[in-house]
Order: structure tokens, then sequence, then C-alpha cells
């Protein structure tokens, strides 16, 4: 059996850390499953605003602390697709 590690869910989001709280005490997913959850999350979004943005800022300098409710209505299919296209084309 892995070590159990807990993860730092107050590095990210608070929307981001409500669902961490419901994935794991709620669905019993494990903290390393949480955590790669937590991570494909802040790379989509990171690589949203980094479109949004014309690419002007290196993607790891990218905060993610905004999103919430009201940032996640306004996201569209279109922009979806569009990171990702962005992720199979650009990173692989």
């Amino acid at each position: 059996m892995a070590d159990y590690r807990p993860i730092d869910i107050t590095v990210y989001p608070q929307i981001f850390q409500q669902f961490a709280t419901y994935k794991t005490v709620i669905q019993g997913r494990s903290p390393a499953t949480v955590e790669d959850y937590l991570s494909d999350l802040s790379l989509f979004f990171r690589v949203y605003k980094f479109l949004q943005m014309s690419r002007a800022v290196p993607l790891d300098e990218i905060s993610i602390d905004d999103i919430d409710i009201p940032f996640l209505e306004h996201v569209t299919r279109t922009e979806i697709f569009a990171v990702f296209n962005y992720l199979v084309n650009e990173r692989g």
C-alpha cells in the first residue's frame, strides 16, 4: 500500500478546494487521485487564461486564484475545446 500523504488544498482557489473535499469525503477518492484532479484543473485554467491573454505570459506565471463560480459561468464550449486543442497539439 502507498504511503498516505495528505495534500495541501489551501494553495488552490476556493472552488477547487470545495471540489477536492467533495471528491475525498463524499466520493472516497484517494489523496493521490484528488491531487491529480487538482493538477489537471490548474493546468486547464492556466492554459485557458494563457490563450485569453494571447500567450503573453508563461503558463507557470499565470495565477488561477480568481477562478470561482461566476468565472466558470462565462467559460464557453468553444473555449474549452480551444484549451483541449492546445493541450493536444502544443503540449503533446
